[in-house]
């Protein structure tokens, strides 16, 4: 029978991910989809912990102040629109109160900072080369905070000023964790603001940045997810309402494509009991004090026991309370 779609064929990479790597995820919206997705199954994940980044500029800015350890001072702070902000953080760390903005960035910072010295993969996803550049001071900006846009100038980043700052960052990177290894990808989330063509060549930039880093490291690798979904998944019932963003079912797709590239078999086994224990916890039962009930979730204690036995590194602390509050 013929084949109506052309499916993208990936083969399993030479950088591998398994239950025992520290992995810290930065980037987009996209980026938020798989570290939930690797956090859902348990693996040690740290997600954007300066909240979602979407250009180059922005993710560099960020790892490398994660890297200084430097706190966030007061002074790097501003007020608008009746809370407190940062230019380099999402608005989910801002506050009506500047100590507490100031507490939520700061122990977020400390407690990448512990992360990335342990940090053996790094999976980076650039989502736009356009950037925001503030006029008072040059910064680039990761958010823009609603302040008024004649306070900033717009600018497209270029391939060689994408590969320049990420050659630094990845030098810098492996004289702390030598077998550090990166996976690199490129949002398929269009931005519609910029215009399709403008998107279009937005997008190139960040492949074409991102192949020749490929080319130089052989320890950095190319996840194609873009080209799953615009590819791939040629049609509109793969996206979300807004037309623009994935469906839960192109998510489920890509993370498939995703985990079969990374995850040698042991991992994807262990990844599938993982997920078993983790659909059952989310099992509501009608009754909790029948023998059927106690009996399920014995049958669920023992698979936890089981697990954890192979693979002591999991916890299920959350699932075994939950079960534990069930039966009070």
């Amino acid at each position: 029978m013929k084949s109506f779609r052309t499916e993208v064929q990936l083969q399993p990479s030479q950088c591998t991910i398994s239950y025992s790597d520290n992995i810290m995820l930065f980037g987009s919206c996209f980026a938020q989809n798989i570290g939930q997705e690797m956090a859902m199954a348990k693996f040690n994940a740290m997600l954007n912990p300066f909240g979602i980044l979407f250009n180059p500029e922005s993710i560099a800015q960020t790892i490398n102040r994660i890297l200084d350890n430097r706190p966030i001072e007061p002074n790097e702070l501003f007020y608008n629109q009746g809370v407190w902000s940062n230019f380099n953080f999402h608005g989910s760390f801002s506050s009506p109160e500047i100590d507490d903005a100031l507490q939520q960035m700061n122990n977020s910072l400390l407690q990448a900072s512990q992360w990335i010295k342990n940090t053996s993969v790094m999976v980076i996803t650039f989502g736009t080369s356009f950037v925001y550049r503030l006029l008072s001071t040059g910064q680039v900006v990761a958010n823009c905070h609603k302040v008024d846009a004649k306070k900033f100038e717009r600018e497209r980043l270029s391939v060689d000023e994408i590969y320049d700052v990420f050659f630094e960052l990845i030098q810098r990177l492996r004289t702390i964790s030598p077998n550090m290894r990166f996976i690199f990808t490129v949002s398929p989330i269009r931005h519609l603001r910029d215009g399709l063509h403008e998107n279009q060549l937005s997008k190139s930039i960040l492949l074409l940045a991102i192949d020749r880093l490929c080319s130089v490291f052989s320890n950095v690798v190319y996840f194609p997810s873009y080209e799953i979904l615009i590819d791939d998944l040629r049609d509109y019932r793969f996206y979300d309402e807004d037309m623009l963003h994935p469906s839960a079912v192109a998510i489920d797709y890509i993370w498939d494509k995703f985990r079969a590239s990374f995850f040698d078999q042991q991992t994807q086994q262990i990844m599938e009991q993982v997920m078993k224990i983790e659909r059952a916890v989310q099992h509501r039962p009608l009754n909790v004090n029948t023998d059927s009930f106690r009996n399920f979730v014995e049958q669920q204690r023992t698979a936890i026991a089981k697990l954890q036995q192979e693979m002591p590194i999991l916890n299920f602390d959350a699932e075994l309370e939950h079960y534990a509050q069930l039966l009070g």
